[in-house]
């Protein structure tokens, strides 16, 4: 609550720059090593209507969660589930989302995963709930689908799979492994996408422009034009490529990528030539 008023009391409200201080990270940043925003972007709350959502089903699902399992084992499942909803946004869309939406789902699961564990879960988590719940993450798919409303389906969906397979692991002893191994599999493949996401248009720019800056030319050509493939800005590749080739010495290729930069951006060419 305390990171929606400050973004809304901004002058730049609802502004990348005040969403970016109050925790939002871009993709970009995220591949370039700022990783704690795979969890403070669940933090972030823009609409009113989506905080107050969020922090509704916070207090019905948390409070009677953290009393179940302890404060400590409370965090570490809100924390672990921030991380790998927004690694799976991430993953999906070049971007972790905002929110806590999966989080709850996280919440959500495993109180359903292990009511017989913990009877007073089965209070909470009712039928009714069940059935809002799942439809609500129907609903969102369609609305994404149909480009009514950009959801951040990715996150929901795996902090459900997280939460459920935690669930199952701490109270159904004879899927016990199953359960273990499937929770730690969103685990490694959640760190494994800071590391490596070839499909990614942003994970790519990053990766040709520290290849570049490392001087291995050759990948970070391929890299570049990989990007653009991709759907990166055409711009901002030809511009990169143009200073490659430069420091490159392959005039030829120079004399192409800067030409064809001058046709669609004249600054970025003047830039370049400039040396700026």
């Amino acid at each position: 609550m305390a990171v929606f008023v400050g973004i809304n009391a901004s002058d730049a409200a609802e502004s990348w720059d005040a969403m970016r201080r109050w925790g939002h990270v871009p993709a970009s940043d995220v591949w370039d090593g700022e990783w704690w925003g795979l969890v403070t972007s669940a933090f972030v709350h823009v609409e009113i209507w989506h905080v107050a959502f969020n922090v509704y089903w916070l207090w019905i699902l948390g409070r009677v969660l953290e009393q179940a399992v302890g404060p400590v084992r409370w965090l570490l499942l809100c924390l672990s589930a921030a991380f790998v909803s927004s690694a799976a946004q991430l993953a999906w869309s070049d971007d972790t989302g905002i929110g806590f939406s999966g989080v709850v789902y996280a919440f959500f699961a495993f109180m359903w995963a292990a009511r017989r564990r913990w009877p007073v879960f089965a209070e909470v988590v009712s039928r009714d709930t069940v059935s809002l719940f799942l439809v609500w993450l129907v609903l969102c798919v369609g609305l994404s689908a149909t480009g009514v409303w950009n959801v951040g389906n990715a996150a929901h969906v795996a902090g459900l799979a997280y939460g459920a397979s935690l669930g199952a692991a701490v109270a159904i002893q004879r899927r016990r492994v199953a359960a273990v191994a499937g929770a730690g599999a969103l685990l490694v493949a959640s760190i494994g996408v800071l590391f490596y996401a070839p499909w990614s248009q942003a994970w790519t720019c990053v990766q040709a422009y520290r290849l570049h800056a490392d001087g291995d030319y050759d990948a970070a050509e391929r890299h570049y034009l990989r990007a653009r493939d991709l759907g990166a800005e055409p711009g901002w590749v030809l511009e990169n490529l143009a200073r490659l080739y430069a420091a490159n010495g392959d005039r030829k290729k120079y004399d192409d990528a800067l030409g064809r930069l001058r046709e669609i951006d004249p600054a970025a060419a003047r830039r370049v030539e400039g040396g700026e």
